[in-house]
């Protein structure tokens, strides 16, 4: 489990948005 890692998919997936 990674906290960089899932930031980066909310990022992304905010992004996407």
């Amino acid at each position: 489990f990674s906290l960089k890692s899932r930031i980066k998919h909310l990022k992304a997936t905010v992004d996407s948005r």
